[in-house]
């Protein structure tokens, strides 16, 4: 089971494995960003994706219709662990954009949006879809995000 971080923004979208709580970027020929278009069919073969395979995902998009790819099975509970998913939730810059879970996690919720003051609302997204996700919408960066980061940077090292 592996976790993903999939951001789209304007049509391009940038994939990452997460790894101990930490971003990896997958380049597909070489480009960190993608077009969108058959995004789902480039990422199964990039990663290959075995059917049956269950995966977790953080989507990040500023297109509210994007979401994973009904073809693939979603994990129970993320791989990485729930203190480390807050933590990398907490550094993303999320103006502007949809945050949404698979699998969904309240406890990740409740902690993303107690972090976050500028949150606005929490959406849960009751679709037909095999596992249903959470999702949060953000108004602006945070200048307390950038603090957090550098505070959890400074942890890290000492």
């Amino acid at each position: 089971m592996t976790d993903f971080y999939v951001e789209n923004k304007n049509c391009k979208i940038r994939t990452c494995r997460v790894i101990e709580g930490e971003l990896e970027d997958i380049r597909f020929s070489g480009e960190l960003w993608i077009d969108s278009t058959d995004f789902w069919e480039q990422f199964k073969r990039k990663v290959e994706y075995i059917e049956n395979e269950r995966l977790a995902f953080i989507i990040v998009s500023d297109d509210e219709v994007f979401d994973v790819d009904p073809s693939i099975f979603i994990a129970d509970d993320f791989a990485t662990e729930k203190s480390e998913l807050n933590r990398l939730l907490s550094y993303i810059d999320v103006s502007s954009t949809l945050v949404k879970l698979y699998p969904n996690s309240f406890e990740i919720q409740k902690t993303a949006v107690n972090d976050k003051p500028e949150a606005l609302a929490v959406l849960l997204d009751d679709s037909a879809s095999e596992a249903p996700n959470t999702s949060i919408v953000y108004s602006s960066k945070g200048l307390q995000a950038h603090y957090r980061k550098k505070t959890n940077e400074l942890k890290k090292e000492g």
